[in-house]
């Protein structure tokens, strides 16, 4: 594979680099897309919370559809309160999650959620996040109640090209029953 390097090989692109916090705005029609599938549900809550949440991209959506947010972030973004590192946290600050966490640490915010008990979690991760072995325990003891797969690839740099990687929305819902569903979700 001469020319060719693991970058590219994996997805990443050599030319923009990776963040090095893994840091990367959901776009506005990712989180659309939940709420319109997640409606009724997520209008059950007083607020949502989002543990990862940067600049706010999650947050606003969901604000703008009239869902109170409670917004934490380890780093600072001038949105969020900054300096909260959620997998340290002793208690929940609101009985639903909502947040595209860093990828590196997905397995342990899926974790840390249901160790505080959240209710409902809705993460988005790339769709082969459950395509890997040592994640066959995490699905054992964590099965998302529904696995959402956007029928579309986001842009998350504007200008980087087109996009080359598929994404899902895992849903945990202690309201659903124990069998994972997987559907698929439109581009609103």
């Amino acid at each position: 594979m001469s020319g060719v390097s693991s970058a590219s090989i994996i997805g990443g692109n050599p030319a923009h680099g990776r963040n090095p916090a893994d840091f990367y705005p959901t776009p506005a029609e990712c989180t659309s897309a939940l709420i319109k599938s997640e409606s009724d549900r997520l209008g059950s809550f007083d607020r949502i919370w989002e543990p990862a949440a940067g600049d706010g991209a999650i947050c606003r959506v969901l604000e703008k559809r009239g869902i109170k947010t409670v917004a934490t972030d380890l780093h600072s973004y001038d949105y969020a309160i900054s300096g909260i590192d959620f997998l340290a946290e002793k208690e929940r600050r609101a009985d639903a999650i909502i947040t595209n966490p860093p990828f590196n640490l997905a397995a342990d915010f899926i974790v840390k959620a249901h160790d505080l008990g959240v209710e409902y979690i809705a993460l988005f991760l790339k769709s082969a996040f459950w395509h890997a072995k040592r994640r066959t325990k995490l699905f054992a003891d964590h099965p998302p109640a529904k696995i959402y797969a956007l029928n579309w690839r986001p842009q998350f740099k504007p200008g980087a090209g087109s996009p080359t990687m598929d994404f899902i929305w895992c849903v945990w819902d202690q309201r659903s029953a124990p069998e994972t569903r997987y559907l698929i979700m439109g581009k609103t």
